[in-house]
């Protein structure tokens, strides 16, 4: 919110969709961070009843077993594709078996986004991670598409943006903390 994407945005949040997927959220201008200060631990919620989704927190079915990097390798390393990096490049060759898992996960994330400006009526999300940030181009379309035109109350002005600090988010995130 200090200096990226995010910048002057009162009801927004943070996305990182890498390892595991972390979400920072600010409605009207203030970080929430709950009772234990765990607040944004979307990355936890159900939304699958797949029997391959387990999650390392040993959650079977959350958004995190289902399509953070280290699920993606699990679940598709069988199939030909032993990490996010592979699956990608092989749907943006045009395999079409890789192009529907990248679709079916971007429909799983889109929807926990949507979920997200629902629940907490924001007016953006900036997303960020070594899985979307090295995809971005091909990802952020996809992930739009399942937020924008659904409920448009609340998703018309709504933007979906890449990180503004690219792969040094964290690295500000952290001075952010100190200063």
């Amino acid at each position: 919110r200090r200096w990226g994407a995010l910048q002057g945005q009162d009801h927004c949040a943070y996305v990182t969709w890498s390892t595991g997927i972390g979400v920072g959220l600010c409605v009207d201008g203030r970080i929430l961070r709950g009772k234990h200060g765990n607040a944004g631990h979307a990355g936890h919620t159900f939304v699958s009843d797949q029997s391959d989704a387990l999650c390392g927190c040993g959650n079977m079915g959350d958004l995190e077993g289902v399509v953070a990097g280290n699920a993606i390798a699990r679940r598709f390393a069988g199939a030909g594709y032993p990490g996010a990096s592979a699956l990608f490049a092989a749907a943006q060759s045009g395999d079409t078996n890789a192009q529907a898992i990248v679709d079916e996960l971007c429909r799983v994330l889109g929807r926990g986004l949507y979920n997200m400006v629902a629940t907490l009526d924001l007016e953006r999300i900036s997303l960020g991670g070594g899985v979307f940030w090295n995809h971005r181009d091909y990802l952020l379309p996809r992930l739009s598409a399942q937020i924008h035109g659904k409920l448009p109350a609340l998703t018309d002005e709504f933007e979906l943006v890449p990180a503004g600090l690219g792969e040094k988010v964290g690295d500000f995130g952290a001075l952010a903390l100190v200063s």
